[in-house]
């Protein structure tokens, strides 16, 4: 296990509670909570419990969404992408100077 600064058992702690959800904000809550548990314990470290665990979901639930771990792995890193790509496109618009735009990104 990795030595980090966030554990998932800190992180647990603050989770959620299990209520019902639409279906995009359920997916969405997974992808989150996955993204918090990769960055806190590596990629390698993660189990799914961990991660249904900080979405406040049970593990079957996960299977409802992500048709395995690997689909779940691609979804949080296609969304990480997608939301640095939304961050430096609004950087860009937005910034007056090279420098500007880089530190807004």
């Amino acid at each position: 296990m990795t030595d980090a600064s966030v554990t998932i058992a800190e992180v647990a702690e603050k989770a959620e509670p299990r209520t019902r959800r639409p279906a995009e904000e359920r997916e969405a809550q997974i992808i989150d909570a996955a993204f918090t548990a990769f960055a806190a314990n590596g990629l390698d470290e993660t189990r799914l419990e961990d991660i249904a665990r900080l979405a406040g979901v049970a593990k079957g639930t996960i299977y409802l969404y992500f048709r395995d771990r690997d689909e779940l792995v691609e979804k949080t890193f296609e969304t990480a992408i997608t939301q640095l790509i939304d961050r430096v496109e609004k950087a860009m618009i937005e910034g007056n100077s090279l420098e500007e735009k880089i530190r807004a990104a």
